[in-house]
């Protein structure tokens, strides 16, 4: 049960995080929990296609080459392809898809599907320490590789122009293309370029947030939510520096609460060297929580200079 829940947790609190930025004309739970499960279910045909096309000799090189030619020629897009594909042949029937920010809201919602269902057989067949690590690093990536791709999609949907809309769908595309790309070339090429992973994550954190408001503001504007610019209560920037840093504080300390839970627990030391869990656990959480510590602090010292200036 604890494997089941550190499998599925973190992604369902992705899920919740994006439907809250969807609070102005907000989409029907049936809506969303079929493409959510579409997004799950597509990881058997995917992962079909993987195995079969990784077996070609093309693919049989080691280190950072071998996994760049992995990633950026099959991995990558096939998974974002499969996911922009569920959007357009499912969400976009839906007589609920109508404005803008619904791109990001369905694509965003089948990559959480499809990286629940790819979590639940890394995290049952690796354990949980691979569970942890996936929490912060890979649901984080599909996640917002799916907004950035949905952002772009629904900003042009709705043009009159079908070139228009043809070049927000490349755009997404190859924008979640080539940040998935990257993300596992890094990750399976056995080498230190691995630890390059954690400032991915957290350009990915940034860029995704940045793409939610934008979402989020496209739906105010064309539901009318915002009639005037109205002065604002803290300076520009402060709100997204605090979601941002409390989020990373967060998924650091429920890493660290989860590894020392394992420890604890003595499941990690029969597979793992605890002195090397520690070590890499430092590692991976370093980055992100000290730029979680820097935003929040910036957003408090921005906060309280404008309380005084009133």
């Amino acid at each position: 049960m604890g494997t089941l829940l550190l499998a599925v947790i973190p992604p369902i609190l992705f899920l919740v995080w994006i439907l809250r930025y969807d609070r102005t004309e907000p989409e029907p739970l049936s809506s969303v929990l079929k493409v959510f499960l579409l997004g799950g279910v597509s990881v058997f045909p995917v992962a079909f296609l993987e195995v079969s096309l990784l077996q070609l000799p093309l693919f049989s090189a080691d280190g950072i080459t071998g996994s760049a030619l992995q990633s950026f020629l099959v991995i990558a897009p096939l998974e974002e392809a499969t996911k922009l594909l569920i959007v357009i042949l499912f969400a976009l029937r839906s007589r609920h898809f109508t404005e803008q920010n619904d791109g990001i809201v369905y694509a965003g919602t089948a990559s959480i599907g499809f990286a629940l269902a790819e979590n639940l057989f890394y995290v049952f067949e690796h354990g949980a320490v691979v569970g942890m690590a996936r929490a912060v690093t890979s649901i984080p990536g599909h996640t917002f590789t799916g907004v950035i791709m949905g952002y772009y999609f629904g900003r042009d949907y709705f043009s009159s122009s079908a070139g228009k809309r043809f070049s927000g769908i490349a755009k997404g595309f190859l924008a979640a293309w080539f940040l998935h790309g990257v993300y596992d070339t890094f990750v399976l090429s056995g080498t230190s370029a691995a630890l390059l992973v954690v400032p991915l994550v957290i350009l990915n954190f940034i860029l995704g947030v940045g793409f939610l408001k934008k979402g989020r503001a496209l739906s105010e504007m064309q539901n009318g939510a915002i009639v005037t610019e109205a002065t604002p209560s803290s300076p520009r920037g402060v709100g997204c520096r605090k979601l941002l840093g409390r989020t990373l504080i967060t998924l650091s300390l429920l890493f660290w609460l989860l590894i020392v839970t394992g420890l604890l627990a003595g499941n990690i030391q029969a597979k793992y060297d605890p002195v090397d869990v520690l070590s890499g656990s430092v590692i991976i959480t370093f980055i992100p929580l000290t730029m979680g510590i820097v935003l929040e602090v910036s957003a408090r010292k921005a906060y309280r200079e404008t309380r005084k200036t009133r």
